[in-house]
């Protein structure tokens, strides 16, 4: 993959990028202005995902932690420098849930009980699971890199639209009429893809 230039960015993500560009060459003030930016929408985020409190603060902090160890290999792919920290808590999240720290309780009937996933999926139903995800991913080949992004952002991410706006750095109504636009080219090619 080539490097791309920090002329070639889109204008909306030359800050972000221009501080990780300086926290790379080792301007510890560069990733501190990076925390200060996005701290509020991880924190954000991963309140939605394990709730507020002290743990989502914690796992908030983890993100940055992560993200320092790592700058050195990120490199410019299109999107906001929220993307990545997202990707990042959204990691943390499901690792949270997964460590067995904690137990989501699930009200069926007048019983709770903890979902345990199929530890034992058959072959229909990993096959249906892969057919599944290559429909998904020829559906996303279909978009520009913006529509796919929001896509992302929104329905995988399960990001909100005030978020999906400040990790894209656009307006809220730009990330409506993306996703918009983005659900009704997958809709369009939907039959041919298999999709309806």
């Amino acid at each position: 993959m080539t490097a791309v230039l920090p002329a070639q960015r889109d204008a909306e993500h030359v800050d972000g990028w221009e501080l990780v560009d300086r926290a790379q060459a080792g301007d510890r003030a560069a990733f501190g202005a990076l925390y200060e930016m996005h701290y509020g929408l991880v924190l954000m985020f991963l309140v939605r995902r394990v709730g507020p409190g002290p743990e989502a603060a914690d796992l908030a902090q983890d993100v940055f932690v992560r993200a320092l160890r790592g700058i050195e290999r990120i490199e410019y792919r299109g999107q906001a420098v929220g993307a990545w920290l997202i990707t990042i808590a959204r990691n943390l999240a499901m690792d949270h849930f997964k460590s067995g720290r904690v137990r989501r309780m699930v009200l069926q009937g007048d019983v709770y009980q903890t979902p345990t996933p199929d530890p034992d999926p058959t072959p229909d139903h990993v096959a249906v699971m892969a057919d599944s995800s290559r429909r998904v991913r020829a559906a996303l080949a279909l978009l520009s890199g913006k529509q796919r992004q929001v896509l992302v952002l929104r329905y995988l991410n399960e990001l909100s639209i005030t978020e999906t706006a400040a990790v894209m750095n656009i307006g809220e109504g730009a990330v409506k009429a993306l996703t918009f636009r983005a659900v009704r080219t997958v809709r369009r090619h939907a039959q041919d893809l298999g999709l309806s």
